[in-house]
Protein backbone atom coordinates (compact mmCIF):
# COMPACT_ATOMS: atom_id res chain seq x y z
CA UNK A 1 0.00 0.00 0.00
CA UNK A 2 2.96 2.28 0.67
CA UNK A 3 4.00 2.20 -3.00
CA UNK A 4 0.46 3.04 -4.06
CA UNK A 5 0.31 6.10 -1.83
CA UNK A 6 3.53 7.44 -3.30
CA UNK A 7 2.54 6.59 -6.86
CA UNK A 8 -0.77 8.41 -7.05
CA UNK A 9 0.44 11.23 -4.80
CA UNK A 10 -2.73 10.94 -2.78
CA UNK A 11 -5.13 11.72 -5.60
CA UNK A 12 -7.15 8.63 -4.74
CA UNK A 13 -5.60 7.21 -1.60
CA UNK A 14 -6.68 10.19 0.46
CA UNK A 15 -10.22 8.86 0.14
CA UNK A 16 -9.17 5.85 2.19
CA UNK A 17 -7.48 7.82 4.97
CA UNK A 18 -9.65 8.00 8.08
CA UNK A 19 -7.39 9.82 10.53
CA UNK A 20 -8.30 13.42 11.30
CA UNK A 21 -6.18 16.01 9.48
CA UNK A 22 -4.07 18.40 11.50
CA UNK A 23 -4.62 21.47 9.33
CA UNK A 24 -6.56 22.69 6.31
CA UNK A 25 -5.24 24.34 3.17
CA UNK A 26 -5.30 28.08 2.88
CA UNK A 27 -5.63 30.08 -0.33
CA UNK A 28 -1.88 30.55 -0.43
CA UNK A 29 -1.33 26.81 -0.03
CA UNK A 30 -2.95 25.51 -3.20
CA UNK A 31 -2.84 21.83 -4.12
CA UNK A 32 -0.82 22.80 -7.18
CA UNK A 33 1.97 24.06 -4.95
CA UNK A 34 1.88 20.88 -2.90
CA UNK A 35 2.27 18.71 -6.00
CA UNK A 36 5.52 20.47 -6.98
CA UNK A 37 8.44 18.47 -5.61
CA UNK A 38 12.02 18.32 -6.81
CA UNK A 39 12.17 14.80 -5.34
CA UNK A 40 9.35 12.29 -4.85
CA UNK A 41 7.67 12.97 -1.51
CA UNK A 42 7.79 10.37 1.22
CA UNK A 43 4.85 8.21 2.13
CA UNK A 44 4.44 10.18 5.35
CA UNK A 45 4.47 13.50 3.47
CA UNK A 46 1.89 12.22 0.98
CA UNK A 47 -0.45 11.12 3.74
CA UNK A 48 -0.06 14.45 5.48
CA UNK A 49 -0.87 16.27 2.27
CA UNK A 50 -3.89 14.03 1.76
CA UNK A 51 -5.26 14.89 5.17
CA UNK A 52 -4.83 18.60 4.55
CA UNK A 53 -6.63 18.33 1.19
CA UNK A 54 -9.51 16.41 2.77
CA UNK A 55 -9.86 19.00 5.51
CA UNK A 56 -10.33 21.69 2.88
CA UNK A 57 -12.83 19.78 0.71
CA UNK A 58 -16.58 20.21 0.70
CA UNK A 59 -18.81 17.15 0.91
CA UNK A 60 -19.61 17.50 -2.82
CA UNK A 61 -15.91 17.49 -3.65
CA UNK A 62 -15.34 14.37 -1.56
CA UNK A 63 -18.21 12.55 -3.24
CA UNK A 64 -16.99 13.59 -6.68
CA UNK A 65 -13.57 12.13 -5.99
CA UNK A 66 -15.21 8.73 -5.50
CA UNK A 67 -16.90 8.71 -8.91
CA UNK A 68 -15.31 7.78 -12.26
CA UNK A 69 -17.49 8.91 -15.19
CA UNK A 70 -16.85 8.17 -18.85
CA UNK A 71 -15.86 11.16 -20.97
CA UNK A 72 -18.07 12.53 -23.76
CA UNK A 73 -18.66 12.17 -26.63
CA UNK A 74 -18.12 8.57 -25.66
CA UNK A 75 -17.80 6.86 -29.05
CA UNK A 76 -16.24 9.59 -31.21
CA UNK A 77 -12.62 8.64 -31.91
CA UNK A 78 -11.52 12.05 -33.19
CA UNK A 79 -13.50 14.59 -31.15
CA UNK A 80 -12.15 16.43 -28.13
CA UNK A 81 -14.05 16.17 -24.84
CA UNK A 82 -17.16 18.32 -24.86
CA UNK A 83 -18.74 20.73 -22.40
CA UNK A 84 -20.60 17.89 -20.71
CA UNK A 85 -17.25 16.41 -19.69
CA UNK A 86 -15.99 19.80 -18.52
CA UNK A 87 -19.12 20.14 -16.37
CA UNK A 88 -18.59 16.71 -14.82
CA UNK A 89 -15.03 17.67 -13.87
CA UNK A 90 -15.57 21.24 -12.78
CA UNK A 91 -19.14 21.31 -11.45
CA UNK A 92 -19.48 17.76 -10.13
CA UNK A 93 -15.85 17.43 -8.99
CA UNK A 94 -15.07 14.05 -10.58
CA UNK A 95 -11.64 12.93 -9.42
CA UNK A 96 -11.09 10.42 -12.20
CA UNK A 97 -12.40 9.54 -15.64
CA UNK A 98 -12.36 6.55 -17.96
CA UNK A 99 -11.71 6.90 -21.69
CA UNK A 100 -12.44 4.57 -24.61
CA UNK A 101 -11.58 4.38 -28.31
CA UNK A 102 -9.53 7.34 -29.48
CA UNK A 103 -7.64 7.53 -32.74
CA UNK A 104 -3.88 7.88 -32.10
CA UNK A 105 -1.26 8.81 -29.48
CA UNK A 106 -0.97 12.46 -30.51
CA UNK A 107 -4.71 13.01 -30.31
CA UNK A 108 -4.91 11.04 -27.07
CA UNK A 109 -2.26 13.26 -25.47
CA UNK A 110 -4.09 16.44 -26.50
CA UNK A 111 -7.35 14.96 -25.22
CA UNK A 112 -5.91 14.09 -21.81
CA UNK A 113 -4.16 17.44 -21.54
CA UNK A 114 -7.50 19.17 -22.05
CA UNK A 115 -9.01 17.12 -19.24
CA UNK A 116 -6.14 18.02 -16.92
CA UNK A 117 -6.42 21.69 -17.85
CA UNK A 118 -10.06 21.67 -16.77
CA UNK A 119 -9.11 19.91 -13.53
CA UNK A 120 -6.40 22.52 -12.85
CA UNK A 121 -9.05 25.26 -13.02
CA UNK A 122 -11.11 23.78 -10.17
CA UNK A 123 -10.99 25.25 -6.67
CA UNK A 124 -8.38 22.80 -5.38
CA UNK A 125 -6.69 22.10 -8.73
CA UNK A 126 -6.30 18.39 -8.02
CA UNK A 127 -5.10 16.52 -11.14
CA UNK A 128 -7.39 13.87 -12.58
CA UNK A 129 -6.63 10.18 -12.50
CA UNK A 130 -7.19 9.16 -16.13
CA UNK A 131 -7.95 5.50 -16.77
CA UNK A 132 -8.70 2.99 -19.50
CA UNK A 133 -9.04 -0.73 -20.18
CA UNK A 134 -5.70 -1.60 -21.80
CA UNK A 135 -5.88 -5.38 -21.67
CA UNK A 136 -3.91 -6.20 -24.82
CA UNK A 137 -1.79 -3.09 -24.99
CA UNK A 138 -2.67 0.55 -25.45
CA UNK A 139 -4.15 -0.36 -28.83
CA UNK A 140 -7.15 -1.67 -26.88
CA UNK A 141 -8.37 1.92 -26.67
CA UNK A 142 -5.98 3.97 -28.81
CA UNK A 143 -6.61 2.58 -32.25
CA UNK A 144 -3.67 3.69 -34.40
CA UNK A 145 0.07 3.99 -33.79
CA UNK A 146 0.24 1.86 -30.65
CA UNK A 147 1.66 -1.55 -29.84
CA UNK A 148 -0.73 -4.49 -30.17
CA UNK A 149 -0.24 -7.60 -28.06
CA UNK A 150 -2.16 -10.89 -27.92
CA UNK A 151 -5.10 -11.28 -25.61
CA UNK A 152 -4.16 -12.78 -22.25
CA UNK A 153 -4.78 -16.35 -23.37
CA UNK A 154 -2.09 -15.89 -26.01
CA UNK A 155 0.31 -14.57 -23.39
CA UNK A 156 -0.63 -17.45 -21.10
CA UNK A 157 0.19 -19.90 -23.89
CA UNK A 158 3.83 -18.78 -23.76
CA UNK A 159 4.04 -20.02 -20.15
CA UNK A 160 6.58 -17.22 -19.65
CA UNK A 161 6.22 -14.80 -16.76
CA UNK A 162 9.02 -12.76 -18.32
CA UNK A 163 6.91 -12.26 -21.46
CA UNK A 164 3.90 -11.27 -19.36
CA UNK A 165 5.90 -8.75 -17.34
CA UNK A 166 7.50 -7.27 -20.47
CA UNK A 167 4.15 -6.85 -22.22
CA UNK A 168 2.79 -5.05 -19.16
CA UNK A 169 5.85 -2.83 -18.88
CA UNK A 170 5.66 -1.72 -22.52
CA UNK A 171 1.93 -1.08 -22.21
CA UNK A 172 2.49 1.02 -19.10
CA UNK A 173 5.21 3.10 -20.76
CA UNK A 174 2.96 3.89 -23.70
CA UNK A 175 0.01 4.62 -21.42
CA UNK A 176 2.00 7.12 -19.35
CA UNK A 177 3.27 8.86 -22.48
CA UNK A 178 -0.33 9.57 -23.49
CA UNK A 179 -1.44 10.75 -20.04
CA UNK A 180 -2.99 7.61 -18.57
CA UNK A 181 -2.27 6.73 -14.97
CA UNK A 182 -4.62 3.79 -14.28
CA UNK A 183 -5.10 0.56 -16.23
CA UNK A 184 -7.91 -1.93 -15.62
CA UNK A 185 -5.83 -5.02 -16.28
CA UNK A 186 -4.96 -7.87 -15.92
CA UNK A 187 -7.90 -10.26 -15.71
CA UNK A 188 -7.46 -12.79 -12.91
CA UNK A 189 -10.53 -14.74 -14.00
CA UNK A 190 -9.96 -18.49 -14.34
CA UNK A 191 -11.95 -19.41 -17.45
CA UNK A 192 -13.26 -22.82 -16.39
CA UNK A 193 -16.46 -22.59 -18.43
CA UNK A 194 -15.94 -23.03 -22.21
CA UNK A 195 -19.38 -21.47 -22.78
CA UNK A 196 -18.31 -18.22 -21.12
CA UNK A 197 -19.49 -15.45 -23.48
CA UNK A 198 -17.49 -12.54 -22.05
CA UNK A 199 -14.14 -13.72 -20.63
CA UNK A 200 -12.81 -16.41 -22.97
CA UNK A 201 -9.46 -15.37 -24.52
CA UNK A 202 -9.31 -12.41 -22.14
CA UNK A 203 -8.29 -14.94 -19.46
CA UNK A 204 -4.82 -16.48 -19.18
CA UNK A 205 -6.49 -19.89 -19.15
CA UNK A 206 -8.38 -22.49 -17.15
CA UNK A 207 -5.65 -23.42 -14.65
CA UNK A 208 -5.46 -21.43 -11.42
CA UNK A 209 -1.69 -21.80 -11.07
CA UNK A 210 -1.02 -20.43 -14.54
CA UNK A 211 -3.47 -17.55 -14.10
CA UNK A 212 -1.91 -16.72 -10.72
CA UNK A 213 1.64 -16.66 -12.10
CA UNK A 214 0.79 -14.58 -15.15
CA UNK A 215 -1.40 -12.18 -13.18
CA UNK A 216 1.41 -11.54 -10.69
CA UNK A 217 3.93 -10.97 -13.48
CA UNK A 218 1.76 -8.43 -15.29
CA UNK A 219 1.04 -6.55 -12.09
CA UNK A 220 4.78 -6.20 -11.53
CA UNK A 221 5.24 -4.94 -15.09
CA UNK A 222 2.53 -2.30 -14.86
CA UNK A 223 3.33 -1.08 -11.39
CA UNK A 224 7.09 -0.97 -11.92
CA UNK A 225 6.37 1.76 -14.48
CA UNK A 226 4.21 3.74 -12.07
CA UNK A 227 0.80 2.89 -13.53
CA UNK A 228 -2.00 2.09 -11.09
CA UNK A 229 -3.17 -1.45 -11.71
CA UNK A 230 -6.59 -3.03 -11.16
CA UNK A 231 -6.89 -6.79 -11.28
CA UNK A 232 -10.37 -7.99 -12.23
CA UNK A 233 -13.16 -9.28 -11.89
CA UNK A 234 -13.35 -10.20 -8.19
CA UNK A 235 -14.16 -12.83 -7.02
CA UNK A 236 -14.15 -14.36 -10.51
CA UNK A 237 -16.10 -14.13 -13.76
CA UNK A 238 -14.60 -17.22 -15.39
CA UNK A 239 -17.33 -19.78 -14.78
CA UNK A 240 -20.33 -17.81 -16.03
CA UNK A 241 -22.61 -18.45 -19.01
CA UNK A 242 -24.10 -14.94 -18.95
CA UNK A 243 -22.33 -11.76 -20.02
CA UNK A 244 -22.78 -9.20 -17.23
CA UNK A 245 -22.99 -6.45 -19.84
CA UNK A 246 -26.39 -7.90 -20.78
CA UNK A 247 -27.60 -9.89 -17.77
CA UNK A 248 -26.85 -10.87 -14.19
CA UNK A 249 -24.74 -14.06 -13.95
CA UNK A 250 -24.94 -16.46 -11.02
CA UNK A 251 -22.38 -19.13 -10.13
CA UNK A 252 -23.36 -22.08 -7.95
CA UNK A 253 -20.06 -23.79 -7.09
CA UNK A 254 -19.21 -24.41 -3.43
CA UNK A 255 -16.97 -22.40 -1.12
CA UNK A 256 -14.03 -24.76 -1.58
CA UNK A 257 -14.11 -24.38 -5.38
CA UNK A 258 -14.30 -20.64 -4.97
CA UNK A 259 -11.24 -20.61 -2.74
CA UNK A 260 -9.08 -23.16 -4.53
CA UNK A 261 -9.87 -22.19 -8.13
CA UNK A 262 -11.24 -18.69 -8.52
CA UNK A 263 -9.81 -16.78 -5.56
CA UNK A 264 -6.26 -18.10 -5.93
CA UNK A 265 -5.17 -15.57 -8.61
CA UNK A 266 -6.62 -12.68 -6.59
CA UNK A 267 -4.75 -13.90 -3.52
CA UNK A 268 -1.58 -13.97 -5.62
CA UNK A 269 -2.30 -10.43 -6.80
CA UNK A 270 -2.72 -9.21 -3.22
CA UNK A 271 0.51 -10.95 -2.22
CA UNK A 272 2.51 -9.01 -4.85
CA UNK A 273 0.93 -5.73 -3.78
CA UNK A 274 -1.66 -4.98 -6.44
CA UNK A 275 -2.94 -1.41 -6.19
CA UNK A 276 -6.62 -2.03 -6.87
CA UNK A 277 -9.21 -4.75 -7.40
CA UNK A 278 -12.27 -4.44 -9.63
CA UNK A 279 -15.54 -6.11 -8.66
CA UNK A 280 -17.64 -8.50 -10.75
CA UNK A 281 -21.35 -8.06 -11.37
CA UNK A 282 -21.81 -11.74 -10.54
CA UNK A 283 -23.81 -13.43 -7.78
CA UNK A 284 -21.56 -15.86 -5.91
CA UNK A 285 -24.09 -18.12 -4.19
CA UNK A 286 -21.51 -19.58 -1.80
CA UNK A 287 -21.00 -16.10 -0.28
CA UNK A 288 -24.13 -14.04 -1.00
CA UNK A 289 -27.02 -15.63 -2.91
CA UNK A 290 -28.95 -12.33 -3.16
CA UNK A 291 -26.55 -9.62 -4.35
CA UNK A 292 -23.83 -9.46 -7.01
CA UNK A 293 -20.30 -9.05 -5.68
CA UNK A 294 -20.27 -5.38 -6.63
CA UNK A 295 -23.11 -4.62 -4.20
CA UNK A 296 -22.38 -7.24 -1.55
CA UNK A 297 -20.92 -6.37 1.85
CA UNK A 298 -20.39 -10.07 2.44
CA UNK A 299 -18.15 -10.27 -0.63
CA UNK A 300 -16.32 -6.94 -0.52
CA UNK A 301 -16.00 -6.39 3.23
CA UNK A 302 -16.31 -9.88 4.64
CA UNK A 303 -14.33 -11.77 2.01
CA UNK A 304 -12.01 -9.26 0.34
CA UNK A 305 -11.21 -6.90 3.21
CA UNK A 306 -11.45 -9.12 6.28
CA UNK A 307 -10.60 -12.63 5.07
CA UNK A 308 -8.14 -11.77 2.31
CA UNK A 309 -6.75 -8.65 4.02
CA UNK A 310 -6.82 -6.42 0.95
CA UNK A 311 -6.29 -2.77 1.92
CA UNK A 312 -6.02 -1.16 -1.52
CA UNK A 313 -8.61 0.51 -3.73
CA UNK A 314 -11.81 -1.38 -4.56
CA UNK A 315 -13.43 -0.16 -7.77
CA UNK A 316 -16.59 -1.42 -9.42
CA UNK A 317 -16.94 -2.62 -12.97
CA UNK A 318 -19.06 -0.23 -15.05
CA UNK A 319 -22.34 0.51 -13.29
CA UNK A 320 -23.98 1.07 -16.69
CA UNK A 321 -23.80 -2.65 -17.45
CA UNK A 322 -27.24 -4.30 -17.54
CA UNK A 323 -26.45 -6.59 -14.60
CA UNK A 324 -26.60 -3.51 -12.38
CA UNK A 325 -28.43 -0.85 -14.36
CA UNK A 326 -31.58 -2.85 -15.11
CA UNK A 327 -32.07 -3.86 -11.47
CA UNK A 328 -30.59 -1.12 -9.30
CA UNK A 329 -29.84 1.76 -11.69
CA UNK A 330 -26.54 3.49 -12.37
CA UNK A 331 -27.38 7.00 -11.17
CA UNK A 332 -26.69 10.40 -12.73
CA UNK A 333 -24.30 13.21 -11.74
CA UNK A 334 -27.17 14.87 -9.90
CA UNK A 335 -27.76 11.71 -7.86
CA UNK A 336 -24.15 11.70 -6.59
CA UNK A 337 -24.94 14.78 -4.56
Amino acid sequence: MKKLVTKVCCLMVFLLVVASPSAAFTKSQSSEEHFKHSDPPSDKANKGMARRIIAHMTMKEKIGQLVMPVTHPQHAIDEMPNDNTREIIQDYHAGSVIIANKKDPEFMSKYNNQLQEWASETRLGIPLIISADLEYGTTHNVIQGTTTFPHQMGIGATRSTKVAETVASITAEEAKAMGFSWNFSPLADVNTNPKNPVIGVRSFGEKSDLVSEMTSAMIKGYQSEGVITSVKHFPGHGNTEVDSHFGLPTVTYDRETLKEVHLAPFKAAIDVGVDSIMTAHVIIEAIDPKLPATLSKKVLTGLLREEMNFDGIIITDAMSMDAIDERWGQGTPQSWL
